[in-house]
């Protein structure tokens, strides 16, 4: 499910928001020792993010959604994350 766009946050209690980081969002596949990461157009992006091969030594099998945030001066900078491709 992809973020909508909105002008204001709904006041009712049944809406919950987050914050819209500036990223990009990936699947981390570990399995069997290895990991791939995949955009959600199944883009192979694991090279990109070599720090993130950590994930292997800490689970054994696990899937995750979620949104890679690059950093620049403590500032979310998505030009950082263009850097890497």
């Amino acid at each position: 499910m992809l973020a909508t766009p909105t002008s204001a946050i709904p006041a009712d209690d049944r809406w919950q928001h987050e914050v819209k980081w500036d990223g990009m969002r990936v699947l981390a596949d570990v399995r069997d020792g290895e990991m791939r990461l995949f955009t959600r157009t199944e883009r192979d992006v694991t090279v990109a993010f070599p720090e993130l091969r950590g994930l292997v030594d800490e689970y054994a099998d696990m899937l995750l959604d979620g949104e890679i945030v690059s950093m620049r001066d403590g500032v979310p900078s998505f030009a950082a994350m263009a850097e890497r491709f």
